[in-house]
């Protein structure tokens, strides 16, 4: 087993090096970003200042540190991090889809086939390094992208917000295993690797755009009203589709309602302090807090269709003729 682990890879070392070398860019480009962002010295009271102060966007002390703080985060973090939604989807892609289709192609398969104890052992001495070197690079993008994804939201109680999801954390592995699975499944049914890689290359678009529609069929379940204590850091509320005050009594009011409750004698910029003292700002959403259901929800599903496609690797391996 362990001859036939280092066979399969040699037989695929270009594949791993291209994405070692892909993963390692991206991984450190996100690593070393996270650290600007944490040189700036923007501290959470400075985000406070910029989320809920009455004076000018980052006044005094603040303006220099969220300014730039914002800036890497706009032209470097978001970049970097968006890239991590594509990364195991490619990863998946290429380690997968020459897994069994290339000895096909090759014709090798005939000879293997013939000679192996059985298909299954085969299969297995194919599939397992290459497994196992998938999941460490895997996990390296995963470990990295979290780093990164925490630092852009230094506002945000726990770091991560649903603007990045899908973009860091377990959904990394979980994507790349089901795009590997797809791939590796297509190229043992269609031995060919061009169209195999076309075939794996429409099916992950899909695979991407169902992941998409799955996010916003959950937000729209997880929706709810959410309380918001202001100034404090925020709950990083996503999908807003509304937001209003409400009195103690449970009165529910509209922006001018409130403001026209404020007595005269308080003045800026204490009328935000009496709103937040006598009024409950209530925002329709989901909050940061319910990410890791969804997160949960996300790996459970990716690695439940890559282990699909491993399966029906299995299968074809099983009963198809190598001709």
């Amino acid at each position: 087993m362990i001859s036939l682990g280092r066979l399969a890879l040699r037989i695929q070392r270009f594949e791993f090096g291209t994405v070692a070398l892909l993963v390692l860019l991206v991984g450190v480009s996100a690593l070393i970003v996270r650290a600007r962002l944490d040189g700036v010295g923007a501290t959470v009271e400075c985000f406070e200042v910029w989320l809920y102060g009455s004076g000018p966007f980052g006044a005094g002390a603040c303006e220099g540190p969220v300014s730039t703080f914002l800036a890497i985060n706009q032209d470097e973090a978001a970049p970097i991090i968006a890239t991590m939604q594509a990364l195991p989807l490619v990863v998946g892609l290429v380690l997968g889809v020459s897994l069994v289709g290339r000895e096909i192609e090759s014709g090798t398969a005939v000879t293997a086939w013939a000679l192996a104890a059985s298909r299954r052992r085969w299969l297995a001495g194919r599939l397992i390094p290459v497994l196992a070197a998938l999941l460490g690079l895997l996990a390296f993008s995963a470990i990295a992208s979290e780093i990164l994804a925490v630092g852009r939201n230094p506002w945000i109680a726990g770091g991560v917000t649903f603007q990045d999801a899908g973009e860091h954390g377990p959904g990394i592995v979980a994507r790349g295993v089901a795009a590997f699975g797809i791939a590796a499944a297509v190229g043992a049914a269609l031995g060919r690797m061009l169209p195999a890689v076309l075939v794996s290359a429409a099916l992950l678009l899909g695979l991407w755009i169902g992941g998409d529609v799955a996010l916003v069929a959950w937000l729209d379940s997880a929706r709810r009203e959410v309380m918001i204590d202001a100034p404090s850091r925020d709950d990083g509320v996503w999908g807003i589709t509304d937001q209003y005050w409400r009195t103690p009594a449970g009165q529910r009011l509209t922006e001018a309602e409130a403001w026209a409750m404020i007595p005269a004698d308080v003045t800026e910029p204490l009328q935000d302090v009496w709103l937040a003292e006598h009024l409950e700002r209530v925002v329709v959403g989901v909050p940061a807090s319910e990410y890791p259901a969804w997160s949960a929800f996300e790996t459970a599903g990716f690695t439940a269709v890559g282990a699909l496609g491993l399966v029906v690797v299995y299968l074809i391996v099983d009963r198809r003729r190598p001709v």
